[in-house]
């Protein structure tokens, strides 16, 4: 998954050899932790363990997400939420998202019917988490 993402690699490297080589001792640039949750999606609830990394640096800050076990549908998954300074634009960011995933039992009849339910919760995910964070940095100011 990360190798599928290259923009780690142009963008940030020291974050993307550390989740390749975890566990190793955290950085200092990072905090680090295992959490697990359970989901409804698909057909049935998911329950997934993943890893989770807030980076900071003074160019910004990223996390990463990176799925390590799911109880079906997923084989892995990588999911990274970056905060990108912007001094063209005065006080303002960039704020992106990259979700990459491997899936299972998303073909034949069946996996049509799940496949598009997938899709809408995750389309649905995102919408939320876009405009929490809105709030959140609207509550702020």
């Amino acid at each position: 998954m990360i190798d599928q993402m290259p923009e780690l690699a142009t963008y940030m490297p020291n974050l993307r050899r550390y989740l390749l080589d975890y566990p190793v001792p955290t950085p200092p640039e990072a905090t680090s932790f295992l959490y697990w949750q359970e989901t409804e999606f698909g057909l049935r609830p998911t329950i997934r363990i993943s890893h989770l990394t807030i980076w900071e640096t003074p160019d910004g800050t990223a996390v990463a997400s990176k799925m390590l076990y799911a109880s079906h549908y997923f084989w892995t998954g990588l999911e990274l939420r970056a905060l990108l300074a912007d001094p063209s634009r005065g006080p303002g960011f960039w704020f992106v998202t990259l979700n990459r995933s491997r899936s299972d039992g998303l073909s034949g009849v069946s996996g049509r019917f799940v496949r598009g339910r997938a899709r809408s919760e995750v389309q649905k995910a995102t919408v939320a988490a876009l405009r929490a964070t809105k709030r959140l940095i609207e509550a702020s100011r």
